[in-house]
């Protein structure tokens, strides 16, 4: 799941924040409680998206944007992104997915796997 964020643009793009290219681009998981966050607790791995490093930081603890503003971006950036990261994900050879169940495939059965 987290693989699949490699190479990839950032998708949050926060206006006057974002640096672009791929270089810095991270896994942002969500920060809403409804995705899994907790106290000390991220995300499940599903709810990721591309993030450079500065929107990353501006998502997780910048003070340019409120709360809501921070989370309009992120649902925006997956609701782009959950499209192109399932076709990645399901176009992953056969010889790596063989004998392995869709929860294995996609990281699921370790929802709460270390991010980086």
């Amino acid at each position: 799941m987290l693989e699949a964020c490699r190479g990839e643009l950032c998708y949050v793009n926060m206006p006057g924040i974002c640096i672009g290219g791929t270089e810095t681009v991270v896994p942002a998981h969500s920060n809403e409680l409804v995705h899994g966050k907790g106290m000390g607790i991220k995300a499940f791995d599903f709810y990721t998206v591309p993030a450079c490093y500065a929107c990353h930081y501006e998502l997780d603890q910048g003070r340019s944007h409120s709360k809501q503003e921070k989370k309009d971006f992120w649902r925006l950036a997956f609701e782009r992104w959950e499209p192109v990261r399932d076709r990645k994900l399901n176009a992953k050879p056969a010889a790596l997915t063989a004998g392995k169940t869709k929860a294995e495939v996609t990281g699921a059965a370790t929802p709460r796997s270390a991010c980086y």
